[in-house]
């Protein structure tokens, strides 16, 4: 046994690694050849300058090449690393080496004693360390291993606890094992763990590791909802691999709802999502290699705390909106108690039409009056029932607009300056406000120029003033209205000054 060398950052996992050269099978546990094994149970963390508790029970392979030794260690009483297929040298433990200080001593490099008060940086061993199992005598059977899964919970909710509901059935307590490409896993009884078809890709109570091998494929631990419901989701994710490097996630029903980074084993990253579900709806847990080379064994441990529709949670209420009226895309803040806080898990309708929300608390949700909506009551749904609004939102019809083409003719157009003419046109709303608005110009010596803007529906009336480049203001023109968008010729006496089109509505 022995601290994986990410102590140097202050804390690490205890593991387990095979160093016997007399032995023909380089197997050293059920998920590496020849690697380190890596707590399968808890986290198992020791940091430096605490003092730790460890217990360990080592059982030797009956041969140098059957897989049928044991080795169990705890930290602080609590079960980190539970193998039982190890092909592990007939004599047994024999040593246990530390990448950091251990009670401060080795610096004379003459041994490692409990007692002693000089500190060490780097690796020796301890080579008497009495290890005890309470009541425990010379041939005395093992500690037992963890205790069966309980039964699962009730249709009707529960908590769904992965370490403890961890089973070698598909489906059982609803959980699932799989891989990224949604493949079923396959149950290895001797090691007690689920294993894919690449190299490494396994679950175990604990925890789970990519394939290192060909696609670096995902493992996937799969929570079906039972029924309609809340579904509390919560855990942490941390490595236990030192040259790790992977991206834990959780999804529902495929969209991504959580997801982290993991580059060091010092960290651990804690999550808690509330979801909203429909029967047979998907909750995924699963990692992705952001390094190509490593098994990234990574910790799993998720609770799913389920609470079915009308099973405690009340149908939501709408009390109050504001605004009370507004046209389409208007913003709509709507009050009222149990809605889900995952804005996904509520259907809001203005009048019987479906908006799009993009903000919600149990109190609260925001959502945007969609295209059809007429006016009438709010009503809003989520897995427990529909509450309606007594009140009624009124959708208003803003003023519609359409686009008016003036254009101008004359004789006697000077070529050369055709352009500058088009460059100089301004015009002006009838609140005397500038514009600007595109200008279209035919080709320079032609008698012809148009100039676009828009005005509310009905008949629209413009007059023409010239102005000279001193800004003199000529005479201006009489007035000449548009109908459905068509301009009459406006005949200028002025055609190479700029112009100002000032509109009068009727």
């Amino acid at each position: 046994l022995f601290n994986n060398t990410a102590l140097n950052n202050g804390s690490g996992p205890m593991i387990f690694a095979h160093n016997s050269g007399a032995l023909n099978n380089s197997h050293a546990c059920a998920l590496d050849l020849g690697l380190a094994c890596y707590p399968n149970v808890g986290p198992g963390i020791l940091t430096v300058g605490t003092w730790t508790k460890l217990e360990a029970y080592i059982k030797s392979s009956t041969t140098a090449t059957s897989r049928d030794g044991i080795v169990r260690w705890w930290v602080n009483g609590v079960l980190a690393g539970n193998y039982t297929d190890i092909n592990y040298g007939q004599s047994g433990l024999n040593e246990w080496v530390w990448s950091e200080t251990w009670d401060g001593c080795g610096t004379n490099g003459v041994g490692c004693d409990l007692g002693s008060v000089n500190t060490s940086e780097w690796s020796h061993f301890i080579d008497h360390l009495h290890i005890s199992v309470p009541n425990c005598q010379n041939g005395c059977t093992p500690p037992p291993p963890p205790p069966p899964p309980p039964p699962p919970p009730p249709t009707g909710g529960g908590n769904y606890v992965f370490s403890t509901q961890f089973s070698a059935t598909q489906g059982q307590n609803q959980w699932s094992y799989r891989d990224g490409a949604g493949n079923l896993l396959t149950y290895d009884a001797s090691g007690t763990i689920w294993r894919g078809a690449e190299q490494y890709l396994a679950i175990w109570n604990g925890g789970f590791m990519h394939g290192w091998y060909g696609g670096n494929g995902s493992p996937v631990l799969r929570w079906t909802a039972p029924s309609a419901g809340s579904a509390v989701v919560s855990g942490s994710t941390q490595l236990y691999s030192a040259n790790g490097n992977a991206t834990f996630s959780v999804k529902h029903n495929g969209a991504g709802i959580f997801s982290q980074a993991m580059v060091n084993t010092t960290t651990s990253y804690p999550y808690n999502l509330t979801r909203s579900v429909s029967a047979g709806d998907t909750i995924d847990f699963s990692i992705v290699s952001n390094n190509g080379n490593g098994e990234n064994n990574t910790q799993l441990n998720p609770i799913i705390v389920f609470t079915p529709s009308g099973g405690g949670i009340p149908a939501p209420t709408v009390s109050s909106f504001t605004p009370n009226s507004g046209d389409v895309g208007t913003t709509v803040t709507i009050t009222g108690t149990n809605f889900a806080v995952d804005v996904s898990g509520n259907v809001v309708k203005f009048n019987g039409t479906t908006a799009t929300c993009n903000g919600a608390s149990t109190t609260s949700i925001t959502c945007n009056l969609p295209q059809g909506s007429t006016t009438g009551t709010i009503s809003v749904t989520t897995s427990s029932g529909t509450g309606t609004s007594a009140g009624t939102f009124t959708v208003t019809t803003p003023t519609p607009t359409r686009t008016v083409k003036i254009w101008f003719s004359h004789t006697g157009l000077d070529t050369a300056k055709n352009r500058e003419v088009i460059d100089h046109f301004n015009v002006y709303r009838a609140t005397s406000i500038a514009g600007s608005y595109s200008k279209v110009g035919e080709a320079a010596g032609t008698d012809r120029v148009y100039l676009d803007t828009s005005a509310p529906l009905g008949k629209a009336c413009y007059k023409f003033e010239p102005v000279d480049t001193a800004n003199n203001v000529g005479a201006q023109s009489t007035a000449r209205c548009a109908y459905d968008g068509v301009s009459p010729d406006a005949d200028t006496t002025n055609p190479e000054a700029p112009f100002s089109v000032v509109p009068t509505y009727q």
